[in-house]
């Protein structure tokens, strides 16, 4: 396993003892985040009823995914969000996000967020990388602001990490905390988010 250090975000690498790293930089099908690797059925690990309770609202404009919540004990993570494909009745994963609160600590969060980038890169030294900061567009006020290092893989599938900070009337409307997410997005995922999503 490869440890994130400051709050041991993980990103557990399967069958490790085939792979080299080399032949790991290809794509993200050997790792997982939370348990839960891209394009893998959500049914491996609940039944379809559970699967329906975890269903949740999206802010996307585009309705091609569905969202799904769970709030378990995902170590290190207090949850883990997933995209399928709305039609999709085998609920493959498309998208994985684990989730650990910073609220009101921007910098210490741009810390975790510097700590988990070095280590992702030294694993996919080939990929692309991209730095975004932006207000986000689900806050109409402008006052919530997101940070994203990601990381474009040769597969076209994205790895990397979000600090995202809300602003004080879209916290006291949503519930919102301020978080960093630690994702991993399929080629087809990551052009919807950029190009349909909104």
């Amino acid at each position: 396993m490869i440890f994130f250090r400051n709050f041991k975000i993980l990103i557990i690498i399967c069958f490790f003892y085939f792979s080299s790293l080399s032949f790991a930089e290809n794509d993200l099908s050997n790792f997982e985040i939370g348990g839960f690797s891209l394009n893998d059925s959500l049914l491996n690990k609940y039944s379809e009823k559970d699967i329906k309770k975890a269903k949740r609202k999206h802010g996307f404009k585009s309705k091609k995914y569905t969202k799904f919540a769970f709030y378990e004990n995902f170590e290190p993570y207090q949850s883990i969000i997933i995209y399928t494909e709305k039609k999709d009745k085998s609920f493959l994963i498309k998208s994985i996000a684990g989730f650990i609160k910073f609220d009101n600590d921007w910098d210490g969060c741009l810390k975790e967020q510097n700590s988990t980038s070095e280590e992702i890169e030294k694993m996919f030294p080939n990929s692309k990388k991209v730095i975004d900061e932006f207000a986000h567009q689900q806050d109409k006020t402008g006052q919530s602001i997101e940070k994203d290092v990601i990381f474009v893989l040769k597969s076209g599938e994205e790895i990397g990490s979000a600090c995202q900070s809300w602003g004080k009337k879209y916290k006291k409307k949503r519930k919102a905390t301020d978080d960093i997410q630690v994702f991993m997005d399929t080629k087809e995922y990551a052009e919807w988010l950029r190009k349909n999503a909104y």
